[in-house]
């Protein structure tokens, strides 16, 4: 199947998604909720493309491409909606880079630098959320979560059985990434300190390992 990435014709599998049309052309898209091992989700709207004949930016990640299909990713228009999606991200998330496991090589930090705005509307306070048990092996610092859910996907889709521990409550403004029952993640998830290499951006870290140092060469703590 053909596809048209800024100009680019690629050939990808039918069946194939925007986001992966534009990746097989060499185009970079920024993402958070994405990732090629998951079910797709659809929620962050970072990763957000023009398509020809259509009347609004669509999400890449979940838009299954087409034969003939022509994708813009640095139009104007894509380059706003990805700022306001930004700053909404932004709008809760604490300034706390130089502490965070994740400072330094953070994709939140990179790509509010590259695709953001170079300035803030928000007046309002930043929404505090209680931090939730992760066990023995990870910390859960739940005011940093941006409600990828790649965490939860994980657990349903990858670790399966007894580790389908997280999920999502809440709407809106509102929503939080929890457990349904007490007790901490690691004490049923056996895998679950590998969702500290899925999050993108630091929310959870590792107990044994954290606060010590980042990538910035900073002591967290």
């Amino acid at each position: 199947m053909s596809v048209r990435v800024d100009g680019k014709e690629v050939k990808i599998k039918k069946g194939g998604t925007v986001i992966q049309a534009c990746e097989k052309a060499g185009v970079e898209v920024p993402k958070y909720c994405y990732h090629e091992r998951l079910l797709v989700a659809g929620n962050c709207r970072m990763c957000l493309v023009e398509v020809k004949g259509v009347g609004k930016p669509v999400a890449s990640c979940a838009m299954p491409a087409g034969e003939g299909m022509e994708i813009y990713t640095g139009t104007e228009r894509v380059k706003k909606a990805r700022e306001g999606v930004m700053e909404m991200l932004l709008k809760n998330h604490p300034l706390d880079c130089p502490i965070c496991d994740q400072g330094g090589e953070c994709d939140l930090q990179e790509q509010s630098m590259k695709y953001g705005s170079d300035r803030g509307r928000n007046v309002e306070k930043r929404r505090g959320v209680e931090e939730k048990d992760g066990g023995p092996l990870i910390k859960m610092e739940m005011t940093r979560c941006i409600h990828c859910t790649r965490c939860v996907r994980y657990g349903s889709e990858i670790a399966g059985g007894v580790e389908k521990q997280l999920g999502t409550t809440g709407r809106g403004e509102g929503v939080e990434i929890g457990k349904y029952v007490s007790g901490g993640v690691g004490g049923m998830m056996r895998m679950s300190g590998n969702i500290i290499d899925l999050c993108p951006v630091g929310y959870v870290r590792d107990c044994p390992q954290g606060g010590q140092s980042n990538a910035t060469g900073i002591n967290g703590e």
